[in-house]
């Protein structure tokens, strides 16, 4: 399921963060400060069983699951919550609210409490429906085991679940989003079709009104096999019009098909579509977090096509957006967006260009963890760099340096992350490691064939495809480019060529990918071929700025090729 990779990469967590160079710290944010939850139609038609005599209490945990299944936890809370305090026996309103509250991650003494209620109802249940037993027995019962049998139990509760009530569109949509999780498919990059295709067949023929349904359906495909995640995608926006993350995802579908245009029109009207919700309900940015993620996949999207003043357009609106308080009601929006820019010349890989956009950032009024994050990625751009020039010695020298910074990242946020409220500390860690691993295999591998079958290769490939799947990718560049690099680097066009053919199988239509093979085609001494994915390329970039470096490149090859 995407929940977990989008909270690592994009979602606003809750918390008081600390500011390293502020001049203004946010209030401490608070569930309980949230305004109360009205009515907000065209957000979907899933209706979750509530048992309650009391009036408006099905309304508003309708509300509650539906803005649920598009990310909106925070209106989710809201929503539910007011349906708690109108009845406060009522097990699906109270499992709600923390379900909202777990996806942003909150800890809090109203959590707490919260939680302790469900404890209790878990062990004195009051009366209520087959279906609340049932999710109460799902959310509560493996935290009465001993720890290590959570998962095992868990796993096997949520089977049950779905084979109960299979027939209801909340518990499909909270299937499948368990099945995207990985829970049960473990660490393979591939899940188990067969079981992904019948719950989906399930959805499509059953449940093609369901926004949730639809949704985490998107999530499950685009992973592993995106054809079938676009007639899902054709479906899901009139389930839910005034969704912005709704009417966002079938941008999801198209960008995993190399349908770029319409990915891009996609993220567009989601903007439309937040930007009225935003100033109806006077949200700034960091509530509605989708506002945010939108403009985030937009401006990779609009990379992937070359339309470069356009993306940094976009950009400026997103730092805007993210540089904005929410009226006193939450924390800052998550820095890590801050980084757009830098993706940009990350995925066309302008190394120096990039390590520029680093240091620019951290002249910026950032937060502890943003900035170290932003220095060991510099260091990384700094070392590509030093790769291409083969200045071997500096490369060296730049892998140590991140070595240790990486190292010492993860001691300082074991020993302050917590106290610092620094949540996505972790996660920027990480990633740092996967790219001090990716300078290290092209260090050792410059002058000599790469033993793809190795460990380490495999390991490498394993972490990139994990930040390819984030929500935008963490990564904007697929391993198989990183190694065509290696193999031109080392002459070796042949291979090169293989591997940036798998590069354009996952990633249809992108135009650095088709130029990239035009070029190792021709160095190959297949002109056919070069020709062939030269024009490829010219078609997929009929939009991009003309004064790019890659069309200098592709004017060059047009003339070696009509010698």
């Amino acid at each position: 399921m995407k929940w977990i990779l989008v909270a690592l990469i994009t979602i606003t967590l809750a918390g008081a963060h600390a500011q390293k160079k502020s001049c203004c710290k946010p209030p401490a944010f608070s569930f309980a400060d949230l305004p109360e939850a009205k009515p907000q139609p065209g957000h979907g038609t899933c209706e979750i069983p509530v048992f309650s005599k009391v009036d408006s209490v099905q309304y508003y945990a309708n509300q509650g699951i539906n803005m649920h299944f598009s990310f909106n936890n925070y209106e989710s809370f809201m929503a539910f919550y007011k349906s708690y305090q109108l009845d406060t026996n009522c097990v699906s309103c109270l499992l709600g609210c923390l379900l909202s509250m777990e996806e942003e991650g909150e800890q809090s003494e109203l959590y707490d409490d919260l939680f302790d209620k469900a404890v209790l109802m878990y062990q004195d249940p009051p009366v209520t429906s087959e279906f609340e037993r049932a999710w109460l027995d799902l959310e509560i019962g493996p935290i009465m085991y001993k720890r290590k049998h959570q998962a095992a139990v868990y796993e096997q509760k949520m089977h049950e679940f779905y084979a109960d009530f299979e027939a209801n569109p909340v518990v499909l949509a909270l299937y499948i989003a368990y099945l995207d999780d990985g829970m049960i498919y473990k660490d393979e990059p591939y899940p188990n079709t067969e079981l992904a295709d019948s719950i989906l067949a399930i959805a499509i023929e059953n449940f093609y009104d369901y926004a949730g349904v639809l949704h985490m359906g998107i999530h499950l495909y685009e992973d592993f096999y995106p054809p079938h995640s676009l007639p899902l995608a054709e479906k899901i926006v009139e389930t839910a019009p005034n969704s912005g993350h709704i009417v966002h995802m079938p941008g999801h579908a198209y960008y995993f098909n190399g349908l770029y245009d319409k990915a891009i029109e996609s993220f567009k009207k989601s903007y439309l579509v937040d930007s009225i919700f935003n100033a109806k309900n006077k949200y700034a940015a960091d509530l509605n977090w989708n506002f945010i993620h939108n403009m985030d996949f937009l401006s990779q999207v609009l990379t992937e096509e070359g339309r470069i003043r356009e993306a940094k357009e976009w950009n400026k609106k997103l730092m805007l957006a993210t540089n904005k308080w929410n009226n006193g009601i939450g924390g800052e929006v998550n820095p890590k967006l801050h980084t757009a820019p830098m993706l940009v010349q990350y995925r066309l890989m302008r190394w120096q260009k990039a390590s520029k956009e680093a240091e620019a950032m951290l002249d910026q009024d950032i937060r502890f963890d943003d900035e170290y994050y932003l220095k060991g990625m510099k260091l990384f751009y700094d070392g590509m760099y030093a790769f291409e020039q083969d200045h071997d010695d500096t490369l060296a020298i730049i892998i140590d340096k991140l070595k240790k910074h990486a190292k010492t990242g993860k001691k300082l946020y074991k020993k302050n992350g917590e106290k610092l409220g620094l949540f996505y500390t972790s996660s920027f860690i990480d990633l740092l490691h996967v790219h001090k691993r990716i300078l290290q295999f092209l260090y050792e591998n410059k002058d000599e064939s790469v033993d793809e079958e190795g460990f380490d290769i495999n390991r490498i490939e394993h972490d990139i495809w994990d930040y390819q799947l984030s929500d935008p990718p963490a990564i904007p560049i697929l391993f198989e480019e990183l190694l065509a690099v290696l193999y031109e680097k080392q002459r070796n066009f042949a291979k090169a060529i293989e591997v940036l053919e798998e590069a354009i199988s996952r990633k249809p239509n992108s135009g650095p990918i088709l130029l990239h093979l035009a070029r190792m085609y021709y160095r190959n001494g297949q002109k056919t071929e070069s020709k062939k994915y030269l024009n490829k390329f010219h078609e997929a970039w009929g939009d991009a700025d003309q004064d790019l470096i890659e069309f200098e490149k592709a004017r060059v090859l047009q003339i070696n090729l009509d010698k």
